[in-house]
Order: structure tokens, then sequence, then C-alpha cells
């Protein structure tokens, strides 16, 4: 392995640098804005006397090399997450699965692809009236977002909550909602003085009997990097309970409307404090920061 790193460097760093000595002879040189140079105190061979020199290394440069050698046994065996099992018995039907009873998906070793599928089923069913979303961190070219729009291209009303304080994403989630913008999608942006931090989904499908609501509620993040390597739960349910509760948590965030004592969910800061100081019971959070579950959902 070494000998291949000394060969690699040779043959694709060394042409590149150059090493400038410090002396009355070289003056200091140049070095460019959040530039990375290597700084080398030196002894010139048959002498004692040291004298200073400088890389500056080229941005050209990548700054990790991948090693193609090394032992098999350090390396993790590829992971791939198992399928949504009721999922499959309704044959890739997400609404007939999650009309059949609540379901709660546990990320990454089930795979995220099921909220995805979720909201793509969602996109292109044409019983959908309408599709609610929460997005605090993603990708431009995340699957979600591109069946957000897809939804809006396709005649559906798609409300996207976009949280634009979300820490060092604030610049992308600006051009995230533009994009998002331009294709049709309602834009909100949320509370001024709080962070919706909720992850949050609501399809809203006209069928037999009516408007029926479908939700998906889960801990982590729409993104579809993280969301490989996250430990994350999701719950998809037809409810009509939490269905009635996450129309009104988004109605509150996008209208400001009071959304009064919820029968499932609990606000914060608005009710959690409350609830916790008057609650003996150990309940299980989805949220961290806009709501979180009541111990009926346990």
């Amino acid at each position: 392995m070494r000998k291949n790193l000394k060969k690699f460097f040779n043959e694709e760093i060394l042409p590149i640098l150059t090493p400038i000595s410090i002396d009355p002879v070289h003056p200091f040189p140049f070095i460019p804005n959040e530039g990375l140079c290597i700084s080398l105190s030196l002894v010139a061979g048959g002498s004692n006397k040291p004298f200073n020199s400088v890389i500056i290394v080229p941005r050209a440069l990548n700054r990790l090399v991948f090693i193609q050698e090394g032992k098999k046994e350090y390396y993790f065996k590829k992971f791939n997450p198992r399928e949504v099992e009721r999922v499959n018995q309704f044959e890739d039907d997400y609404f007939a699965s999650i009309r059949s009873k609540d379901m709660i998906v546990h990320h990454p070793y089930e795979t995220f692809d099921a909220v995805i599928q979720f909201l793509n089923q969602a996109a292109h069913d044409p019983k959908v009236q309408a599709i609610k979303q929460t997005l605090y961190r993603t990708t431009l070219d995340s699957p979600i977002v591109k069946a957000l729009k897809q939804a809006a291209e396709n005649g559906k009303s798609v409300t996207a909550v976009v949280e634009i304080k979300a820490r060092f994403d604030e610049e992308a989630n600006i051009s995230l909602a533009k994009s998002l913008e331009r294709s049709g999608v309602q834009v909100v942006y949320g509370f001024v003085h709080l962070k919706t931090h909720a992850k949050a989904s609501l399809v809203v499908r006209s069928e037999d009997d009516g408007l029926k609501n479908y939700v998906h509620i889960g801990t982590g993040n729409y993104h579809p990097i993280n969301a490989k390597i996250y430990t994350d739960l999701s719950l998809f349910s037809a409810d009509p309970g939490y269905g009635e509760d996450v129309q009104k948590f988004f109605n509150f965030v996008t209208g400001y409307g009071d959304p009064g004592q919820l029968e499932h969910l609990i606000l914060a800061p608005k009710f959690s404090l409350d609830f916790f100081n008057n609650s003996f019971v150990f309940c299980f959070i989805f949220f961290s920061c806009s709501f979180g579950v009541r111990p009926s959902m346990v």
C-alpha cells in the first residue's frame, strides 16, 4: 500500500506542487483567501543552517484520496433495508395498506422508500385532491420534492411548509422554496419567532364515503440521504382523529388559526408545557419542537 501511495504522490501530486523558499531573494508568496498551505522548517543536506519554505496546495487537488487496497474485514457489509411487508400484502397500494390498519415503519431497517412511494402514489392518483407537507431539511433533487412538484403539475392543491431557519440549510431552503413555487406549489414559511420542526404529510383523497385524510408523521427529516443512516420512525394512518389533528396543525402554521386543544397531538410550545407538568405518564414524543403524540397512541 505504501508503495502505491508513493507512486500516486510522485505521479499525480508532486508535478502540481511548487515549493517556495522564504528568504530575501524569495519574498513571502501570495496566499489566496481560504487557501490551504503547508509551512515547513527545513535543513539543507550537508548544512546545519535551517530555512523556511511554503507549499501552497492547489485547489485542483482532492483533499481526500480513496485507497483502493484494504482488508475486506474492515468494511461493513452492504446493508439493504427490507421492504414494508404490509404494503407488499396490498400489492403496493399505500392507501389500501393504510386504510386496513395504522402502520409504523422503522428506518433505516425498513426502507424510507415507503414514504417516497406514498407521496408518489398520491401525486399520480386522480382521486387525491390535496397534499400538505412540511420540509425542514432536504435536497433540491429529493424524490419527495419531485413528488410534490409532480402533484402540483397534475392539478392537485399542494402546500409546502418550508422552514428557512433550518441551521446551515437556510440558503438551500430558500432555493428549494423558489423551485417549488415555479412548479405551482403553494409555499408557506411558518412562524417568524419559531421553527416548524414537525415532520408531517397530509393527503386528502376523494373516496366513496367522502373526503378521507391519510397522514404520515415521522421523527426524521424528509431527507433521502440521511434517511438511509439515521434511525427514525414513521407512522402512516387513516384514523380520522389523527387526520383532523394534522389538518388543524397545517391550518395553524399556514393561517395562524388557533387549533385549540387537539385530540391526539400536542403542539409545542403552545400546549406541551401544561401536558408535561400535569402528566405522569410516559409517552413517545414524535417531534422535538412542534408536536408530539399523546399516550393514547402508544
